[in-house]
């Protein structure tokens, strides 16, 4: 089965992302992943009409030309505890996997670390057409990926149902910690994101010194 391990980081987040690529490229050495960090040539005219976390359903759907499965890490998220792949905590009947955050909007599923097996594809394309929703603005393909999973992303607070109609995994809280989470961010995490967090770039190379990177 062959995995890649990707992301990009333009603009404000290029610094970012510079940052993290050596903890990527330790883990992805680690637990055999390929890594690709595309430039934005690699993106087409239609993609570019839009906000860059919709650039992700693009570089995915071609990555699966040569894949199996997919690890998406947002340009501000860093590795910290390389120690296990997180795709050994992935139901093999699943399609995607991500972490659900808690806070004043509800149960929200996020796209920061997002676990993606082939056969997703059966759906996949269509998160493109899911763009008009009063969030859009700010989750993006996050608000099109929680449509999917049959909830509505505008309804506060959001629930989670009790059933799906994509299988999916519900991944620890460790790998994809956030600062508004009430359960904080814990000593034990795996992956650190520093979304909604001040001065980012300070802050992630105070954590990625702490383990090494």
């Amino acid at each position: 089965m062959k995995k890649i391990l990707t992301s990009f980081g333009f603009d404000t987040h290029s610094e970012l992302l510079q940052l993290s690529i050596p903890s990527l490229y330790n883990y992805a050495t680690k637990h055999g992943y390929d890594l690709f960090i595309p430039s934005k040539e690699y993106f087409s005219p239609e993609t570019k009409t839009r906000h860059y976390s919709w650039w992700k359903i693009e570089l995915i759907t071609k990555l699966f030309n040569s894949y199996d499965r997919i690890l998406w890490i947002d340009a501000d998220m860093a590795i910290c505890d390389t120690s296990k792949d997180v795709f050994d905590d992935f139901d093999d009947n699943s399609h995607i996997g991500m972490v659900v955050h808690e806070g004043s909007e509800g149960s929200v599923p996020n796209c920061g670390l997002w676990l993606l097996d082939k056969k997703c594809l059966e759906w996949f394309d269509d998160l493109w057409q899911y763009n008009n929703f009063r969030c859009s603005n700010g989750w993006w393909e996050q608000a099109a990926m929680i449509y999917k999973l049959g909830i509505d992303p505008d309804h506060r607070p959001i629930k989670l149902p009790l059933e799906y109609p994509i299988p999916w995994t519900q991944l620890d809280y460790r790998w994809n910690p956030h600062i508004w989470d009430p359960r904080g961010i814990p000593s034990d995490m795996r992956f650190f994101h520093s979304t909604m967090m001040h001065d980012k770039v300070r802050v992630t190379k105070t954590i990625l010194a702490k383990y090494g990177f």
